[in-house]
């Protein structure tokens, strides 16, 4: 070292080396060392950071448990983890749906007004009120624009002891509820008792409401069933367990009666004309006596029958308001033992006495005899009494009752219904 202080190099030495300089700026050395320690921090940390993060493996670790010297890894990257992907749906997706409306109030169906409904369940009420009857509230009617109702009413029953009940149901309006009611009520029962020997308790239907013309023809005006105003009834059933049917209980009809007329005049025509065929044969022969025969075997109107020749019959007597026992021609009364010493006769048998007019004779009442229904006859007769009873006595109650005196379509049923009429019912 000199005495200036700086390292020389001794020429003596083997090897060269570098000679420091401790003398000149000394902060510049240890400002260059701060940044050097820096510079080694700033690069050791994300180092030593990665180093953390990698596992070591358990069996590398030494007999200490302790790594002696860390491996060198690669950094670390982070992975996204991404979910299962579903399967893809091949079905198709539903389309998309509009937002929910809200919807209108319920409207009362075309042709009957809120108002019209409430007036026709209010005399409802009103008619129904008092009556012994099963009838179950329905939706107004509406078929197009003549049928339907706007209260109609399910009728199951009517009366209570004893309880009439249709079968099956049927629809009606509340005026023709009561019109039934009427009619059972006052008129069938009393009936039935009379002649079938209890009272009503079934009545068979056969139709109600139904929109369609009347007889079922497209060329007429509209049935009174089209407006739930019409039942047809086929049958009734007593608690005795007799029945009315009108096809097999009613009888023969007028149009019977008529047809049974025509066949036997025709079947008497074709005799008659037999016979004068067979008379004109016999003459054309020459058998005189086979004519004779003949003519005197079939007398014709106003013959004797003794011989051929045509006798005039006498004239008849004129017999309107002639009492038994008066003289054949002009019907004068014969003196009796009743007269009076002119002739005359005072209306009285026996012997008269003076003192005044007598008093007349009480009549006891009929007797009400009940019919003998195991007679097959009398009980025959007596189904038809109570068929052509209910039938007349229903002309009082509806506008129109057909039966089988009608037509062939009403033969087996009573159609009822409460049709206007502008002058009287029209009943057949």
């Amino acid at each position: 070292m000199s005495a200036s202080g700086k390292i020389v190099a001794h020429k003596s030495a083997r090897k060269p080396h570098l000679a420091i300089s401790r003398i000149g700026k000394p902060w510049l050395t240890v400002r260059a060392s701060a940044l050097l320690a820096v510079s080694c921090l700033i690069l050791v940390a994300p180092l030593e950071r990665a180093l953390s993060n990698t596992p070591v493996p358990q069996g590398n670790l030494p007999p200490g448990g302790r790594s002696m010297a860390p491996a060198p890894t690669a950094p670390s990257v982070v992975v996204p983890v991404v979910p299962p992907i579903a399967p893809a749906n091949t079905s198709t997706p539903p389309l998309a749906q509009p937002p929910a409306l809200q919807q209108p109030p319920q409207q009362p169906p075309s042709g009957w007004s809120q108002i019209e409904i409430d007036q026709a369940r209010a005399r409802c009420t009103a008619v129904l009120r008092g009556i012994d009857l099963v009838a179950i509230p329905q939706t107004p009617l509406k078929d197009g624009p003549e049928c339907g109702a706007p209260a109609p009413v399910e009728l199951v029953s009517i009366g209570k002891n004893p309880q009439v009940t249709f079968s099956p149901p049927v629809i009606v309006t509340c005026d023709m509820a009561v019109a039934l009611n009427n009619w059972i009520s006052r008129d069938l029962q009393p009936l039935a008792r009379k002649h079938l020997g209890g009272n009503i308790v079934q009545v068979a239907t056969m139709s109600s409401y139904s929109c369609r013309n009347a007889y079922g023809r497209k060329a007429s005006r509209l049935s009174e069933h089209g407006r739930a105003n019409a039942l047809d009834i086929r049958h009734f059933l007593t608690a005795n367990a007799h029945s009315a049917s009108v096809l097999a209980d009613w009888g023969p009809t007028g149009r019977d009666i008529r047809a049974q007329v025509a066949a036997a005049r025709a079947a008497a025509q074709k005799a008659e004309a037999a016979k004068a065929a067979a008379t004109a044969t016999a003459a054309k022969k020459g058998d005189s006596t086979a004519a004779t025969t003949a003519s005197q075997t079939t007398p014709t109107a106003g013959s004797s029958g003794t011989t051929g020749a045509t006798v005039s019959a006498p004239p008849p007597a004129i017999g309107v308001g002639t009492p038994s026992g008066s003289a054949i021609g002009l019907g004068l009364p014969t003196p009796s033992p009743a007269t009076t010493g002119l002739g005359l006769s005072n209306g009285q048998t026996g012997p008269q006495r003076l003192g005044g007019p007598k008093a007349a004779a009480t009549t006891p009442p009929p007797v009400v005899r009940k019919p003998d229904l195991n007679n097959p006859a009398e009980a025959a007769l007596n189904r038809t009494q109570f068929l052509r009873g209910a039938h007349e006595t229903g002309c009082r109650i509806f506008g129109t009752i057909l039966g089988p005196e009608a037509n062939e379509a009403h033969r087996n049923h009573f159609h009822v219904d409460l049709a206007e009429r502008r002058t009287t019912n029209f009943c057949e």
